[in-house]
């Protein structure tokens, strides 16, 4: 049986690992075959078995602040008002800090709080006024406190000012419910975690006010609906989760008022679409998920912008205020624009900035109000910029290639 951090880096970096998609998707051409997505389940728990120190690796933007994690040491930078950093204190840090916090299998940001996994545990800090750290209480953490859940973790991710936690006992919520985001059946927010009513999860996203599973049955919505964002072709909330009509669901990411789903067919998006971030052409809103004119998707991100990687590199589109798409300009995109840079191994998008990791380093742009982008200052960038790491840190990406995944046999 797969350990909890093959679970989770599954969740949060097969569905979005430029890698294992790429391989997945070749093989898949080639054979000629249709294969139900259990089997495709199969080949990544097999392939995370194996590569699980490589995918170690990742990036996490909550509203101003940027977690990163390389070969299992977490570092972070930007906004500490609430202590979402986890160093102890509220202090605002413009370049990247290490956290005394060992052994990181996987990490994810909200607004501003922080959720980590270790070998000890699942721990959480920032800000806890919703509950949304699961402690039971709404006081504010500064550093991160192990959150007591009664099994192992093997999924997590944050919303805005929510949470949700998969164990083998199920799926749980807690944090800010005001839109019937937890989907448990009401508006009340929770201070630790309560069992969702679903089964057969295999992953989940949260968005500002809104919340995806994904389950072997289809893919779920609840929680706010306003801008169409749960893709149920109407603009009314749903504190349960109610069925999306979409088939073959790979993946699923929502992220502030809109949802992107990626299925055997291709990438579609749904929801709030003022700055052209569905990538649709156009800047209005849609309330069911539409197909975007993209292939060979591998990974994506979104907020008020969006960026997807393809085999034919990293595009973006969207709100672009500060410079966040990393184009070079202030100009926002409501079809996707190529972005140059090469080799992209992860990336997350915060509110107004983006993350980006290469096999060369870490890049970022965008605001840099809080200092979120690591790079020692409070400027902006519209071109992505390199953060300048300790040597023994920059050296570890010389190591990383592409991992290799042997066809099932």
């Amino acid at each position: 049986m797969a350990t909890s951090s093959n679970f989770y880096i599954w969740k949060q970096e097969i569905c979005f690992n430029l890698f294992c998609l790429q391989q997945i998707s070749d093989y898949l051409q080639k054979s000629g075959t249709y294969f139900p997505i259990e089997l495709i389940h199969h080949i990544t728990l097999l392939y995370i078995q194996s590569k699980s120190q490589f995918l170690n690796d990742s990036i996490s933007c909550g509203y101003a602040h940027t977690l990163v994690c390389i070969k299992g040491d977490l570092y972070c930078s930007g906004e500490n008002r609430s202590g979402q950093l986890g160093l102890g204190n509220t202090e605002q840090k413009n370049s990247l800090q290490k956290i005394q916090i060992p052994e990181v299998i996987s990490f994810s940001c909200g607004d501003d709080h922080s959720i980590v996994l270790t070998k000890e545990g699942l721990f959480g800090c920032g800000r806890n006024a919703r509950g949304q750290l699961g402690l039971g209480d709404q006081i504010n953490r500064f550093s991160f406190e192990k959150i007591d859940l009664p099994d192992e973790t093997l999924l997590f991710t944050c919303g805005m000012y929510h949470s949700f936690v998969f164990t083998k006992d199920g799926l749980f919520s807690c944090g800010a419910n005001s839109d019937g985001q937890l989907g448990l059946g009401d508006l009340r927010n929770r201070n630790s975690f309560e069992q969702i009513s679903i089964g057969d999860v295999v992953s989940f996203s949260l968005g500002d006010c809104h919340s995806l599973v994904l389950t072997k049955d289809g893919l779920f919505g609840c929680g706010d609906n306003c801008e169409g964002q749960l893709g149920l072709e109407d603009h009314e909330g749903r504190d349960t989760l109610h069925r999306i009509n979409i088939a073959s669901v790979l993946s699923s990411f929502a992220k502030g008022d809109l949802s992107f789903v990626l299925t055997t067919e291709g990438l579609f998006s749904t929801g709030d679409n003022r700055y052209g971030q569905l990538a649709l052409g156009d800047n209005d809103n849609r309330n069911s998920l539409q197909k975007i004119n993209i292939s060979d998707v591998l990974s994506y991100s979104c907020g008020n912008h969006t960026l997807v990687l393809t085999k034919n590199g990293l595009f973006g589109c969207g709100k672009n205020n500060y410079g966040q798409l990393g184009l070079g300009d202030l100009g926002s995109r409501n079809t996707l624009t190529k972005i140059n840079i090469d080799d992209v191994l992860s990336f997350s998008c915060g509110l107004y900035h983006s993350v980006i990791q290469t096999k060369t380093g870490v890049y970022s742009c965008g605001d840099n109000n809080d200092g979120q982008l690591g790079l020692g200052d409070s400027i902006p960038r519209k071109n992505l910029q390199k953060i300048n790491l300790l040597p023994n840190i920059q050296n570890l990406f010389s190591t990383i290639s592409p991992p290799e995944i042997n066809s099932p046999k």
